[in-house]
């Protein structure tokens, strides 16, 4: 049977299937949950299980951040970059569009850095192929990659939808400082141009660069599949302060953070490619008024009945991932770390410092940097000889 006809994709769905529906179940792109790992190398990375290379594994991604936030800090000061906030609040009428210019001065400034020193650490360390951090089309078209996004927005928002429609209709909690001030300003081209920056346009590329492809693919190096999932997206969610508060709302939206994380994580595993995870993360932040989320909510149901089989593969497959961990103790220690990480830093802001000098000194030990060095860290590099792995006793990635 050619492909076109009818060649199975997920769990009984076919690629003719997919094309009466006028290609709406993009989703179904997604391979079933074993046939993917045949050609998903994210799936089946081999890893270097090194008690040093794993703390490595942690302990640069900290490193990275924070020395990339506070170097930003400092070139923000010496250019005279106010802070934004002065622009949005204590106004009668919010200056949105002089916010817009600062804030993403910022942004760019803050992830140039940050992403620089990581792209510079992984070109040292032998990880110089732009796959290996999602830069990549991936293994779909990019029209595939588009669609999958959209699909995978639409069901990843399914929870936040049902929490911000809640919250109109019942007290949840206080929210944001910064969703009390929407709630009351005008939706003018100045606030549009303000939420693309620091919401659903410029935000969501920059955080998948460094979340969904360097941290992810940089903590799979020495953790499973399942684990570097997992400790991805509880950095991920509690990388976002905003919501440290003890209400339902704080906590649900949380919650919601940790889900689609995960969910966005998996698809740089399914189709090799940051887009649908960023396409997906810009669905998610645009704001919206409460009759939009009606109409979103709407569309979501709909995505998920018509394409119920491949999102149930897709979830099986997840399931999967996390059934085949094998490193359960490291991963949960990792968790603790991160977690303890943004909420010392959050509560008092000189721990900074602290987990600076921390992440540097525990992230580079001699034996880590000599057991890592151009070890097939990279995707794309092909196995060394059993000669060579005697000699540095370490598992390659696959060619």
């Amino acid at each position: 049977m050619r492909e076109g006809e009818g060649t199975k994709v997920a769990y009984g769905v076919t690629r003719a299937d997919c094309k009466t529906r006028a290609d709406s179940c993009a989703l179904s792109g997604f391979d079933g949950a074993d046939s993917m790992r045949t050609h998903s190398r994210w799936l089946v990375l081999n890893q270097d299980t090194a008690v040093t290379a794993r703390i490595a594994a942690i302990a640069e991604p900290g490193f990275v951040l924070i020395a990339g936030t506070l170097l930003a800090g400092i070139v923000l000061s010496h250019t005279g970059t106010a802070s934004v906030e002065r622009y949005l609040y204590g106004r009668p009428v919010p200056d949105f569009r002089s916010a817009a210019s600062i804030l993403f001065r910022g942004i760019v400034v803050r992830y140039a850095i940050v992403l620089g020193l990581a792209f510079l650490i992984g070109i040292w360390r032998g990880r110089t192929s732009s796959v290996s951090y999602g830069v990549t089309q991936g293994s779909k078209g990019l029209t595939s990659q588009v669609g999958i996004g959209i699909l995978l927005g639409l069901i990843a928002s399914l929870s936040i939808q049902i929490i911000r429609l809640a919250k109109a209709y019942m007290p949840l909690g206080h929210g944001t400082r910064f969703w009390a001030l929407e709630s009351h300003a005008s939706w003018n081209a100045d606030f549009w141009l303000y939420m693309a920056v620091g919401s659903f346009l410029v935000v969501p590329i920059l955080e998948e660069l460094y979340t969904r492809g360097y941290l992810l693919g940089r903590v799979r190096e020495s953790f499973s599949a399942g684990g570097t999932l997992l400790i991805m997206a509880v950095f991920f969610a509690f990388a976002h302060g905003q919501y440290h508060h003890l209400d339902v709302l704080a906590l649900s939206d949380e919650a919601s953070l940790l889900v689609w994380a995960l969910m966005l994580g998996f698809s740089v595993y399914q189709t090799g490619s940051l887009v649908p995870a960023i396409i997906a993360h810009m669905i998610i932040n645009i704001p919206m008024s409460t009759d939009f989320y009606w109409t979103l909510l709407v569309a979501s149901i709909l995505a998920l009945v018509m394409c119920r089989k491949a999102i149930v593969s897709w979830f099986v497959g997840i399931a999967k991932t996390f059934r085949e961990v094998d490193d359960w103790l490291p991963t949960l220690m990792a968790v603790f770390l991160f977690v303890l990480m943004m909420m010392t830093i959050r509560a008092t802001s000189w721990m900074v410092y602290v987990w600076f000098a921390s992440s540097l000194g525990l992230g580079y030990p001699r034996c880590a940097w000599r057991r890592t060095k151009r070890q097939g860290v990279d995707l794309t590099r092909p196995k060394p000889t059993s000669a060579s792995r005697a000699c540095c006793g370490t598992t390659p990635a696959p060619a």
